[in-house]
């Protein structure tokens, strides 16, 4: 199946999802672990201009509802996936592939959508079984900063440079490694349909909803005999262990709840597929000048069509 089109459109809201290989629980919940990921998170929002509505860092994966008004979503997810990789291998001295795959992208089609997104966001620990409300979990999340709308402060260690200074830097003088941080300012964002409220009136319409979509996922356990595995067993779990199930689906090409929604974005989609495949077969051909489909990414130019292929059959991008 080719992937899907990755969608640059700077008005849209997206629902980014990245999940550690075979789901093993590296980003298990600290003080260290919350301020390394806070301020990859912090840093390249700043370097990006991303906008942030919600987040949520689980052991095993985590949630973004983001949106790019530079269109650059891509380099943000990329930056932050490098970054997290490489610095959770040096936490724990590992190596090897954190990621399972590249990171999930689902456009918001509505704004009932924006909306159901950042429930999804908020109350995914809930969700997952881990604790029952999601004030309660212990690691990065955004609960408190959406209720507060207050930014957050994190460091970001710049370790080529403090290990450069190690090197370099005389016996008689010391390395403080607080000279090689910076700080950074996390900040969240209201929905759309809502920015022109003030913080106390948004929360007056979120807040019940998410209380209301918490009841439900209470609901939803108590039927299936399920409890919540609790802060207590959560800050205990062994680094780099295997969850006792993990739920794996095809990832939905948007996030919708609406089923008209959705077949109307998929037929959207398997025409600008098609469009895209054409403009990439005659761009890869040498016609730089071609048209692509608004707000698609051209596919790299190392990437040659077979000789005497029709367009129809260059490869995906």
């Amino acid at each position: 199946m080719p992937r899907h089109l990755r969608d640059r459109d700077p008005k849209k809201l997206h629902l980014i999802t990245c999940r550690t290989r075979r789901a093993r629980i590296w980003l298990i919940p600290s003080k260290d672990i919350n301020e390394l990921i806070g301020g990859i998170i912090a840093r390249y929002q700043e370097r990006h201009e991303i906008e942030l509505f919600a987040y949520s860092f689980l052991g095993n994966h985590y949630h973004q509802l983001a949106r790019a008004p530079k269109e650059n979503l891509a380099r943000y997810a990329e930056d932050i996936n490098k970054q997290l990789a490489l610095r959770i291998d040096r936490y724990y001295g590992r190596t090897g592939t954190l990621w399972s795959r590249r990171y999930a992208d689902q456009p918001t089609i509505t704004e009932t959508d924006e909306e159901q997104g950042w429930l999804y966001v908020t109350t995914n620990a809930t969700k997952h079984g881990l604790v029952p409300h999601p004030r309660q979990w212990p690691g990065l999340h955004s609960w408190e900063h959406c209720q507060t709308g207050k930014d957050r402060e994190f460091r970001f260690t710049h370790w080529d440079s403090f290990n450069q200074a190690k090197r370099t830097a005389p016996p008689s003088r010391p390395v403080h490694l607080s000279d090689h941080q910076t700080k950074h300012i996390l900040r969240i964002s209201a929905l759309p349909q809502y920015a022109h409220l003030s913080w106390e009136e948004r929360n007056g319409i979120l807040l019940p909803l998410a209380e209301e979509r918490i009841e439900e996922l209470h609901l939803e356990r108590e039927k299936e005999g399920k409890g919540y595995l609790g802060r207590k067993n959560i800050l205990i779990q062994v680094p780099g262990s295997l969850p006792h199930k993990v739920s794996r689906s095809p990832q939905p090409s948007c996030y919708s709840k609406s089923p008209e929604a959705k077949a109307q974005y998929r037929a959207e989609q398997r025409a600008k597929r098609e469009a895209y495949t054409e403009a990439s077969y005659r761009f890869r051909s040498g016609e730089y000048n071609v048209e692509f489909p608004e707000y698609t990414y051209r596919p790299p130019l190392h990437h040659q069509p077979k000789p005497n292929s029709p367009p129809q059959h260059a490869p995906p991008s």
